[in-house]
């Protein structure tokens, strides 16, 4: 594998450089692959993150394969292979030589990446500098020849930039920094657990299968990116809750984040007032939402006249929508107080 020893200085601020770019993770990582050419010389390369929900590792990034090796990056088989090669155990860029088993052994090698004319490669595993293991960075050239010890230490010390740069966990943190007055938070994950936000404390209802988060990953899941409602608690007060998905489509395992800040003003809404806007918006019909709350048709029209006029609106569906736009109401499923 020929190479070529850029300046470590120079290579990191180009790196750093593409961290702070206002562009998608896929973009990202093809950055870097274009980054990382002139180091490692390749003829192909990947860039992939490890799912750890579903144990699969989908590319960021990849250039070069021929259709086989496509086929075969795409498909369970490979994360075997990794296994195999002991490369998610690894902290260091492993080369054709240093694997713990014969290449022979490993079926992307032997039966797709040779037969397709690939002399050796190098894999590089991603990991943040606060131990995370993201996936790996693979390389392969047509000729034999393998890196030297020198550039594997040179990339072994760019790995947790290089990780930084195409971490998902960065886009979480970067949409909780919308919201000030946070005061806890958690990131959502796909399978509807969740995972910490760095710089922001959990809280219990937080926690996974929790009213809250539910609720929360439903709005993720009808594809909104931005929703903020009310969540009550003992002793008759609110927490606001925010929920910030990517406008980009999802990477990996996380969904959104999902932050509690204080309630803000109330516009003078009562708990019972609160609970009508949110099953409105939910869609509820007039005649659920009187028997829901055991309460007779005019009093339930009392209570969207009250409403309005808190609100300022002219109308009542005009105070519903500012309501929604305010954040000031309660989900269905959120109408009980929690505990505090």
């Amino acid at each position: 594998m020929s190479e070529f020893r850029p300046s470590p200085p120079a290579l990191a601020a180009e790196i750093a450089a593409i961290a702070t770019r206002a562009a998608s993770l896929p973009v990202r990582a093809e950055a870097l692959l274009q980054a990382v050419q002139p180091v490692i010389r390749f003829d192909a390369a990947h860039l992939d993150l490890l799912d750890p929900e579903c144990r699969l590792a989908p590319s960021l990034a990849r250039r070069g394969y021929p259709a086989g090796v496509e086929r075969h990056l795409d498909s369970p088989a490979r994360l075997h292979d990794l296994e195999l090669a002991g490369i998610l155990r690894q902290r260091r860029p492993m080369r054709l030589e240093d694997l713990p088993v014969p290449p022979g052994e490993i079926r992307l090698w032997a039966e797709h990446l040779q037969p397709a004319g690939f002399g050796n490669g190098v894999g590089l595993p991603l990991v943040t500098p606060d131990g995370r293991y993201l996936g790996l960075l693979c390389a392969h050239t047509v000729t034999t020849t393998g890196l030297s010890d020198a550039t594997c230490d040179l990339l072994a010390g760019l790995a947790p930039l290089l990780a930084h740069v195409v971490d998902p966990m960065s886009t979480m943190t970067s949409l909780a920094s919308a919201v000030t007055d946070a005061v806890a938070g958690v990131v959502a994950t796909r399978a509807g657990d969740t995972a910490p936000l760095p710089g922001l404390p959990g809280h219990p209802l937080l926690a996974p299968g929790a009213p809250v988060l539910r609720e929360a990953v439903d709005c993720l899941d009808a594809g909104d990116t931005h929703v903020t409602f009310l969540t009550p608690i003992h002793p008759r007060g609110y927490l606001r809750t925010t929920v910030l998905g990517s406008q980009d489509p999802p990477v990996g395992h996380l969904r959104g984040v999902v932050l509690f800040s204080p309630p803000g003003d109330l516009h003078g809404l009562t708990h019972r007032d609160l609970t009508v806007v949110g099953m409105l918006l939910a869609g509820w019909p007039l005649q659920r939402i009187a028997t829901r709350l055991h309460l007779p048709a005019f009093a339930l029209l009392t209570i969207l006249d009250h409403i309005r006029a808190e609100l300022g609106a002219r109308t009542r569906d005009a105070a519903v929508l500012r309501a929604a736009t305010l954040g000031t109401y309660l989900p269905p499923r959120l109408s009980r107080r929690q505990p505090a």
